[in-house]
């Protein structure tokens, strides 16, 4: 262990970090940058006044590599301080553009586009980017095996929140509200979900640790993903349900490499926080645009704005996460990819949602966790078909496919949906 320690020491001492340095690695190195010029555009178009079809366009595209650049920058920051608070500042920014574009439509009184693409996500997530992970890491591998106790643990979390969704909404239908009326029993659930949230990170963090973090003997499962620490195999686990491809050694060699290179620190600690604070205003302009010209963009392109919030703006602002999770998976990591996937629902249900609720409640805006039944049906369905899916520990591509039918079905579902409540 001193060995590497000291590489890793040689390696950081004679780097001076400045901010101009980093610019060059903030604007080469992520994958998606090449649409970060469509930033000024769409900034231009939604000041100048151009047409809401252009603002809206522009405005997706960059938000994709931003998100992804976020995440970077939150990973580069962790990296200056201990296990704990890095696990706690992935948590904190694991959903942060979710949260930016929510916040954003929920001053403008947009209460069904904050549902509808909350929902998307984690719509997006369970279905599209499991099974993408599921179907293309079970083309490379023949089965694959993952460890269930986190997964079950996330998905119970999510049944949860689940209902949290389903009882004002059948409540509400029913006309059987009870004495707290919709609201209050949406902002006393929310209280509740959000507390869950917290004892949810004490058991990552703190009880249970030993679940989530890094082993350098196993290969399933070693760093956080989006916010919640990926789960390790647990104990039990007979050794080959272990690997997911029979070749152990060059899928530890490749979590090496993989390690060596998150580990580098690229921007500084005071960098990391400079560039926070930059990504973060331009997000918040970025969702203000789109917001403000999805309606007439809608419109002009003959697309249901129902289908834009809950299907295309959660695809595109979460590009980047999905593309990582179905590496993970290609490459025999596919806890990972359920890390990626599960978790980050997990997270916006628990977290995201329930604090906008009190957001809006402390700001007097009347945001309920009553989607409409459409939605919560959807909502309810996904969650039971993804639990049967990972139940076993174990995965295929045929799987895989299944989950993204299921997503495709969805979609069309959307597509069809008129919502009037959306205007």
């Amino acid at each position: 262990m001193s060995a590497p320690m000291a590489e890793k020491e040689n390696a950081e001492e004679p780097v001076v970090h400045t901010f101009v340095s980093t610019i060059k690695t903030m604007a080469v190195t992520g994958p998606l940058n090449i649409l970060l010029l469509c930033t000024p555009i769409a900034i231009i178009s939604y000041y100048a006044d151009w047409p809401s079809t252009v603002t809206f366009i522009f405005s997706l595209l960059a938000l994709a590599p931003l998100a992804e650049r976020l995440g970077f920058v939150t990973e580069q920051l962790a990296l200056h301080t201990n296990e704990t608070v890095g696990g706690l500042l992935n948590a904190s920014f694991g959903n942060a553009t979710e949260l930016i574009v929510a916040i954003t439509a929920l001053k403008r009184g947009l209460y069904k586009l904050v549902q509808l693409s909350l929902l998307g996500s984690i719509l997006s997530n369970m279905l599209l980017v499991l099974g993408c992970a599921f179907f293309f890491g079970g083309i490379k591998h023949k089965n694959q095996y993952f460890g269930t106790i986190s997964s079950q643990m996330n998905a119970s979390l999510l049944m949860l929140a689940t209902m949290g969704i389903l009882f004002p909404t059948i409540l509400s239908n029913t006309f059987e509200e009870s004495r707290l009326g919709e609201m209050g029993f949406s902002r006393a659930t929310s209280v509740i979900l959000f507390l869950l949230y917290f004892a949810f990170l004490y058991f990552q963090l703190f009880s249970h640790k030993e679940l989530y973090e890094e082993k350098t003997d196993q290969r399933l499962g070693e760093h956080s993903t989006n916010g919640l620490i990926g789960p390790n195999v647990e104990e039990g686990v007979p050794p080959m349900m272990r690997s997911t491809s029979g070749e152990k050694k060059e899928g530890s060699e490749v979590a090496e490499e993989e390690d060596d290179d998150e580990d580098e620190d690229l921007l500084g600690f005071n960098n990391s926080i400079i560039w926070l604070a930059i990504i973060t205003v331009f997000i918040s302009i970025l969702s203000d645009a789109i917001s403000g010209s999805i309606e007439d963009a809608a419109g002009s392109m003959g697309i249901s704005k129902v289908f834009i919030a809950a299907i295309l703006l959660p695809i595109v602002g979460n590009a980047a996460e999905h593309a990582g999770a179905v590496i993970f998976a290609m490459k025999g990591k596919l806890d990972l990819s359920l890390g990626v996937a599960i978790g980050s629902s997990t997270q916006i249900a628990l977290c995201v949602l329930p604090l906008l609720v009190l957001i809006g409640w402390c700001g007097g805006y009347d945001l309920s966790l009553n989607f409409g039944s459409f939605e919560a049906g959807t909502l309810f369905l996904s969650v039971i078909s993804v639990v049967f899916a990972i139940k076993d520990g174990k995965s295929n591509w045929l799987l895989g496919l299944t989950l993204m039918a299921m997503y495709l079905v969805i979609a069309v579902g959307f597509w069809a949906h008129n919502n009037q409540e959306l205007n």
